[in-house]
């Protein structure tokens, strides 16, 4: 299936922030998925953090973002990539709104 990374949908368009971020499942399979994230403005609730079971490479297509893992912060750019690996605790403090912040979201299972 044919799909622009950087389409946006309607929902955001001229300026609409909505309430959640906008993930488009890509591809999946049994030890990889593939995301698309549209982030407006979004962070990670207060107090909580990511800690997922699979790794996870992530790539800023667009905008900017700022992670805060366990022991540094990092801000993103467009191009910029990031390897988090599976328990990797670790936040959004920070999404850019005008651009639109376009994250590209490897997750893999760890192989048996």
């Amino acid at each position: 299936m044919y799909q622009n990374l950087f389409s946006l949908p309607e929902s955001i368009q001229n300026g609409k922030r909505p309430d959640q971020e906008i993930c488009h499942l890509l591809l999946q399979n049994q030890r990889i998925r593939v995301e698309k994230i549209l982030s407006v403005g979004h962070t990670t609730p207060a107090g909580e953090w990511y800690d997922q079971d699979e790794d996870e490479f992530v790539a800023v297509l667009q905008g900017t973002a700022e992670l805060c893992l366990e022991d540094c912060t990092v801000i993103l750019q467009a191009g910029d990539t990031i390897w988090l690996p599976a328990h990797c605790k670790h936040r959004v403090e920070h999404t850019s709104i005008e651009p639109v912040c376009i994250w590209f979201c490897v997750f893999a299972s760890p192989t048996p």
